[in-house]
Formats: structure tokens, C-alpha cells, sequence
């Protein structure tokens, strides 16, 4: 488990440790076939061991069919998940909050609980136009688009709708395929398009959301913090050079030092933000610890690729991966149009 002990209790640790033997099982051994080739979709493999663990309706109330997770647990989920793929945390933190979104709004779902659900996106910020049952507008990044049975749709207002897809009028723009590749993050268009319900989030109920879903990127961006050190400590503890273990060099050991320290205020920043110990959670300060934390994940992404030379370039070497899934982290889940257009200028577009 990633978290220190001091934030785990007997409840959590028994949850984690369900969720650590989950992602070695399912998501680990396909990390990085679905990252080499998304089109396939392979990591929708992981969804039906995740209804088996709790994972696809684990922030809906207990009496709606959920797990009725706490914030602070599903963020430490969020993590361990992300650790090994931060793609299939992105696709389940999207999903979930889909569902929160609905139940929220008073929309609702009319799916069967756990492992039947259907897999949801979430497309949030979204500029909606148009009146009730015709809308349009458009969403910069949306993780999944490709990939999900169901869209929703949470307008800037708080304006939600559900839309099965494929739906009319629901078009993909731009392919992101530098970071999260697995998730498969598009542009969505809107034209026109029917509703298969539609609701409203209110005050307190869209400051929730957007918090939850502001945490959940920076817990993403922890578990790649941790995926960082785990990988430069290996490789230095068995990469000779000079005649000596690298990580005996003092500058070693300052980076792998500075990123203890990351992985270390990664989660206080979680637990303050979350509320751990008393407190709700709000969006300004999760917006303030994603931006952090994810400034934090890619620089020691970037760390353990210079620590691993140049096999640090090298796919298979799994470092490469946590440099771009980071750096897609710092435009989600509020891109700004130069970071879109950067991540664009990578691809070559």
C-alpha cells in the first residue's frame, strides 16, 4: 500500500489491500499493451474485476446500491490505482463521478449496481447552449469519450445531461494521444443532440463534484509520484557505474530524497483537501493541491527518466509513460487552451 499507516485504519487497510491484489492481477500485467495500443481498448478488461471490488459505484450511497466510499478512502484508491496505470484510475475516477453527477442532479441511473454497470464518461465545464432536450456545445478533454457505453454532461451552470452513445449529434474533435493513452481523451462536440435525461446540480451539489473530481486528478498525480520512486530506487539500487551503485552517488541520492519528500506531502496535501479528520471538502483548495501535485508528478516523471539515461526513453522501461501521463494531468480536469494546444504541438498536430 502506498499511504503512510498514519492515515490508515483497519477499514481502509482491509479495502487497499483488496484493491493493491487487483491491480497486480488485472491492471499491471496490461499497463503497457493498452498504453502501446489504445485503439484495442484492452483496459476495459479491468472493468468487470472492478465491479467485483466495489470500484464502479464506490461514491454512491450505500442505500442506492454503492459502496458509499468516504473521500478520503476513494482518493487513496484513486492513488493505487494510478500508481500502476494512471489511465484506468482517470477512466474509473471518470466514471464514478459520472454516476455522482446523476445522482446528485436527481437524473438518476437506471443500470444494475456493481460489476453491470455500464462504463460512463464525464465531460465537465462543459459549454452548453439550447433548450431542454436540444443541446450543444463542446468539452476540451474527455477521458473515455471513446470508450464509454453513456455520456454526462455537466454544463458550467450545472446543467447535467445523460446521453447514450453512440447518440446523433455527439461528435469526437481532436484525439489526445500523448498521455493517458489507454483512456482514450477527446474533444467532444455537441449539435443537436437528445438527451436521454437531463437535471441540475445545485450549490453545495456542483462544488462537491468538481472538488471530488480536482482530487481525484491530484491523487492520480500521487500515484504517479509513487510510481516514480518505486522506479528510480529499483534501477539505482542495481545500475552500476564508475565501479559503484549509483545510488550510492550523492546526486542520487538527493533526487530520490526530493522525491520521498513528494510522495510525502502528496498525501497530507490529499488528506487536508479531503477533509481526513474533520472538514468537507472544497473546490478551491483540491483545484490549488492538483495543480501542485501535478507540477510534483511530472517533475519526478522527468527525475526517473534522466536517473534511468537513456533507457529512460525506452517504452518498455514504463518511466517514459509516467512522464506524459503527468504532463496530461497538469490540463485536466480544467485545461487551459495553451496547455491543450502544447499537448497538441507534441503529437505533431
Amino acid at each position: 500500500m502506498l499511504a503512510p499507516r498514519m492515515y490508515l485504519d483497519e477499514t481502509r487497510t482491509a479495502l487497499l489491500s483488496s484493491v493493491e491484489g487487483f491491480v497486480e492481477r488485472e491492471i499491471s500485467p496490461l499497463a503497457f499493451e493498452a498504453d502501446e495500443h489504445p485503439e484495442e481498448n484492452d483496459i476495459l478488461k479491468i472493468l468487470p474485476g472492478a465491479g467485483e471490488s466495489g470500484l464502479l459505484d464506490a461514491l454512491l450511497p450505500e442505500e442506492r446500491g454503492g459502496q458509499g466510499m468516504d473521500p478520503f478512502t476513494f482518493l487513496l484508491v484513486t492513488a493505487e490505482l494510478a500508481a500502476a496505470s494512471a489511465a484506468a484510475a482517470v477512466l474509473l475516477l471518470g466514471h464514478n463521478l459520472a454516476l455522482l453527477a446523476l445522482e446528485l442532479s436527481g437524473v438518476g441511473n437506471d443500470t444494475a449496481s456493481g460489476e453491470g454497470r455500464p462504463l460512463h464518461c464525464l465531460a465537465t465545464g462543459t459549454r452548453l447552449r439550447g433548450p431542454a432536450g436540444e443541446l450543444g456545445g463542446r468539452c476540451d478533454f474527455v477521458p473515455g469519450l471513446l470508450q464509454a457505453e453513456r455520456l454526462v454532461v455537466v454544463g458550467e451552470e450545472g446543467r447535467v445531461a445523460l446521453i447514450s452513445l453512440p447518440c446523433l449529434g455527439v461528435r469526437t474533435g481532436y484525439l489526445f494521444d500523448h498521455g493517458l493513452r489507454a483512456a482514450r481523451p477527446a474533444e467532444l462536440l455537441l449539435k443537436s443532440v437528445s438527451p436521454q435525461s437531463e437535471g441540475r446540480l445545485e450549490g453545495e451539489g456542483l462544488e462537491r463534484l468538481e472538488a471530488l473530481l480536482e482530487m481525484g486528478a491530484a491523487a492520480a498525480c500521487a500515484g504517479i509520484i509513487c510510481a516514480s520512486l518505486s522506479a528510480a530506487a529499483e534501477y539505482a539500487g542495481r545500475r552500476y557505474q564508475g565501479g559503484d551503485i549509483i545510488g550510492e552517488h550523492q546526486q542520487v541520492r538527493l533526487m530520490l530524497g526530493e522525491m520521498e519528500a513528494s510522495r510525502e506531502v502528496a498525501f497530507a496535501l490529499l488528506a487536508g483537501a479531503a477533509g481526513f479528520g474533520g472538514g468537507d471538502p472544497g473546490s478551491r483548495a483540491a483545484r490549488a493541491v492538483r495543480r501542485f501535485l501535478a507540477e510534483r508528478a511530472l517533475g519526478c516523471a522527468c527525475d526517473a527518466v534522466q536517473l534511468h539515461g537513456g533507457y529512460g526513453y525506452m517504452r518498455e522501461q514504463g518511466v517514459e509513460r509516467l512522464m506524459r501521463d503527468a504532463s496530461c494531468l497538469q490540463a485536466w480536469p480544467a485545461p487551459s487552451r495553451q496547455l491543450l494546444l502544447g499537448l497538441r504541438d507534441m503529437t505533431g498536430a
